[in-house]
Parts: C-alpha cells; structure tokens; sequence
C-alpha cells in the first residue's frame, strides 16, 4: 500500500470517528432534559423517606455533571476541544450519569416502599432504553452504560427476600442481555452505514465529474451496486425505478423485473409517502443535498417493513437534475425491538395491562380533550379487600394469578374508550374518558364489584375476593392526574374503614 492510499485510509477513518462523535453528542444533549427530569422525580420521590445527606450528595453530584455536560457542549461550538479529546469527556460524563443511576438503583433504593421501588425500578429501565439509540455511535460506552445502571439493580433485586424480586431480578439481567444484543446489531447498522456512505458517496461524485469518468468508472460502479450488502437503487425524476440490486430485491421480495415495472409509490406506506416526496422536492430545489428518513415498504407478500432511505440527486457538470441514488438498509429487527422496549416500559409485567406511565402518558391526551369538548373524565381507584391475606395463606404464586384473572376481568368489563392500568400490587386505575352521566361510572363500579366477586378457582383454590372503589371526577375534585388519584384514594379509605366491597365519590 503507497503513502497515498495510507492517508486516504486513515482520512476516512478519521472521518468516521468524527461523525460518530458528533452523532453522539447531539443524541446526549438531546437527553439532558430527559435526564434532568427523571432525576428530579427521583429526588423528589425519596425526600421524605431516605437520609438527605446521601440524596442530597447524589443530587448535587448529578447536577454538576449535566452542568458540566452543558458547559463542554457550548464550549465544543467554540472549537476549545480537539475531537479525540472531546470524545473521552463524553465518555467520562455519560459512565457518570450511569453510574449515578446505578447507585439510584442500589444504595438509594428504599427499603419498605413498594411504590417508591417501582418508581425507581421504572426510572432505571426507562434510562437505559433511551441509551439504546442515544449512545448507539460507541458501542462500549453503551454496554458499559447499561451494566452499571442495569447490573446494581439486578443484584439488589436478588439481595431482597420474596419470589417476587427474585422473578424481577431475573427479568432484568434478561432485559440486559437483550438490549447489550440490541445495541450491538444497532451500532454495527450504523458503522457499516458510515463506512458505505463514504465510500458510495466519493464514487458517486466521481461518476457526475464528467462523461469521460462516468464510462471509466461504469464497471466499478456495476460491481459495488450489484454486489453491496444493502439495498441500493436509481431512482428516476418521475419515480420510476431505473436499477436495482439483489439485496433491495431481497428486502421488499420483488425480483428485479417486477421493480423497475412499478414506481416507489408503489411500494412504499401510504403514511410515509408525503415525507419522501417532500425530500426530493427540497433536493430538486437544492435546499438540501441529501436525506436519511426511517420508512416502511410494503413487502410483496403484504408485510410491512421498516427501512433506513439515504437519498441523493444525482446532477450533471451543468447541475441539471439526472436522477435519485438511494441506499436501503432493513431495520425491521430493530424496530420491533424498540417496540418490545417501548411495551414493556409502558405496561405491567404480571397482568400485561398498562402502567403507571402509560396512565400518564394517555391521560395527557384524554386531558387535552376533556378541555376542548368541556368533558369529564372520571378516576376509579380499585383496591382488592384482604388481598395480603392470600398472599400469606396461598403463597405469592397464587396471589400472582389472581391478579391476572383479576385484570381480565376489569379489561372484559370496562368500555373501550378507557384506560385501564395496574398501578401496583393489588391496585387498579381506571380513568373513564367518555361517559354520559355519574349514573353510568356508578353502574360501571357495581358491574365490577360484582365480577369481582364472582368465585376465582386457582389451583384447586376457590377463592372468593371482593373490592374496594374510591372515584374522583375532573374537573370538580381535582384539575391534574394526581390530584385525582389522591382525592379518589381518599375516598377508596373511607369505603374500606366503611366495611369494603363497594364504592364511594369523593
């Protein structure tokens, strides 16, 4: 290998390092909002039930390193750090943040607070998902990311008594390997496209310098489009597919024959045609030079697949528009992935009904038309009577499928504008977003109370539950999700010093 062909080498591979870099870094400040949110709860959480001095010591140290962060990011604009170095102070300032979260996870998780622990447990799992693609450009930063907030919650899951934190303990070291496995194939998706991208985009622009190198470079061109491990295309100005390779064929199931007959139109989800049309618009008017978009082609067979598009226009020496290049990677694997991790963050583990957060999350949306349409939204906190007395007789097993039954009843009756969710051992919230008086939520709570009662066999076990209801209703006992949840938990106690198995409003 000559001088020359050495310096190109390590050109390109400085080049690479370097968007990776930068790509890293605009995912991390992106974050710090997220980050400085989830912190916040966290402190907030534990205030009254932890020793201030450790919770103050860990906020503190917590709100440095995102000062720090900021501070490095602003003064990277003003170029103070060369990329090498700037790299590692983004690697020591996110194995910080880990490590912060790992201690959330161990030294500071509350040791009689269920909620609490779940609170944090959701935190810690919801930290490491956005990792997931946050730090994908450093596939060692990310796992080292992920074992140290990931690994100390896993022990202390296993340091605890109970088969529960036992069943939870081994979840989450299975949802370590799974999301180490995920980042792994993402960060090798993304290095390979880095590498293509350079190597198609130098021929590309020596395919446009000129006739004369357009037919010189025609068999290297040829031989790379072929044979490329993604799925590469010519594209004309009216849609029309001029050349495709083998690996595009094989991603959508098409033979070549049949794609050059149709356009990408064709092909592509009518939800996403808008957005692509909408970048060749801009390259054709020379706002932009090229694009990377997500995107979904609709499979020969009927499946929908998801792909990444890097798009370009390809223009004469006279800068005339020629045609579209385009490359295609499938991430179908991925994205069902993100979806799997978006799932279980948002819903229970034992009953697969919704969470805390997916309550949350939901809520807002409901909020924001209740507004609108001058609506009311009605919360049911439901608490199973005498629940901690099966636990203790039948076992925790037996407790576990009573939930599960339970939460099938609660998703059969309840209508289906409603959302239903576990928020945590043997309570339910059901927050009612469309009904036509307080007549109706009564009628609704005595159906339930009456399912609920209906006799459960497990394991041989008879069992014979009833329940308890508190309801608050917006806007009259309360203007957001908590002050709702408080005013109808209110309620649901009085119901219980009452006797139990009925319910109560606020």
């Amino acid at each position: 290998m000559n001088n020359e062909s050495f310096n190109l080498e390590n050109q390109l591979k400085y080049r690479i390092f370097a968007d990776r870099v930068h790509l890293l870094n605009d995912n991390l400040i992106f974050s710090i909002p997220a980050n400085f949110t989830c912190l916040v709860i966290v402190f907030i959480g534990l205030h009254n039930n932890l020793n201030h001095r450790y919770l103050i010591l860990w906020f503190s140290v917590a709100m440095i390193a995102l000062i720090l962060h900021i501070g490095m990011y602003i003064l990277n604009h003003l170029f103070i750090f060369t990329i090498e170095y700037y790299s590692k102070l983004l690697i020591g300032i996110t194995l910080v943040y880990g490590a912060l979260w790992g201690l959330t996870g161990s030294v500071l998780m509350p040791t009689d607070h269920i909620l609490q622990q779940m609170l944090i447990i959701v935190l810690c799992i919801g930290v490491a998902s956005g990792g997931l693609h946050t730090l994908q450009p450093n596939l060692t930063l990310s796992i080292s990311f992920f074992i140290l907030i990931i690994l100390p919650l896993a022990i202390w899951l296993f340091l605890q008594q109970g088969e529960t934190y036992l069943l939870l303990g081994m979840a989450l070291t299975t949802y370590l390997g799974f999301i180490i496995m995920v980042s792994a194939m993402g960060y090798k998706l993304l290095r390979t496209n880095f590498e293509l991208r350079y190597d198609n985009l130098d021929l590309v622009n020596k395919l446009v310098v000129s006739n004369k190198i357009l037919e010189e470079s025609e068999t290297r061109f040829r031989s790379a489009f072929d044979s490329a491990a993604i799925g590469m295309v010519l594209v004309s100005l009216d849609g029309q597919w001029l050349k495709v390779n083998q690996s595009l064929c094989d991603i959508v199931g098409y033979t070549e024959e049949e794609l050059l007959a149709i356009d990408f139109q064709t092909i592509t989800h009518p939800d996403d045609l808008e957005s692509d049309l909408n970048y060749l618009k801009q390259l054709l008017a020379g706002v932009i030079n090229s694009y990377n978009m997500e995107k979904r082609y609709i499979h020969k067979d009927g499946r929908i697949i998801w792909i990444l598009l890097s798009g370009s226009l390809i223009r004469s020496p006279e800068k005339k528009p020629l045609y579209f290049i385009a490359q295609i990677q499938n991430i179908d694997a991925q994205k069902i992935a993100e979806q799997e991790l978006k799932y279980i963050a948002h819903h229970d583990a034992l009953t697969g009904l919704g969470n805390r957060k997916e309550l949350e999350t939901a809520f807002v949306q409901a909020l924001d038309y209740a507004q609108q349409h001058s609506r009311e939204i009605s919360i049911l906190f439901l608490d199973l009577d005498h629940f901690k007395e099966i636990n203790d007789t039948l076992g925790h097993k037996v407790g576990d499928l009573l939930l599960i039954e339970i939460g099938k009843r609660l998703k059969d009756i309840v209508p289906v504008a409603t959302i239903l969710i576990r928020q945590g051992g043997d309570e339910f919230i059901i927050a009612l977003t469309e009904f036509a008086s307080t007549v109706e939520v009564n009628q609704l709570a005595g159906n339930i109370l009456k399912n609920i009662a209906r006799p459960i066999t497990i394991n041989a076990h008879k069992i014979l539950i009833t329940a308890s209801i508190g309801i608050s209703l917006y806007p009259k006992d309360g203007q957001d999700l908590n002050r709702l949840i408080q005013q109808a938990d209110k309620a649901l106690y009085e119901v219980k010093a009452d006797g139990r198995n009925n319910f109560k409003w606020v």
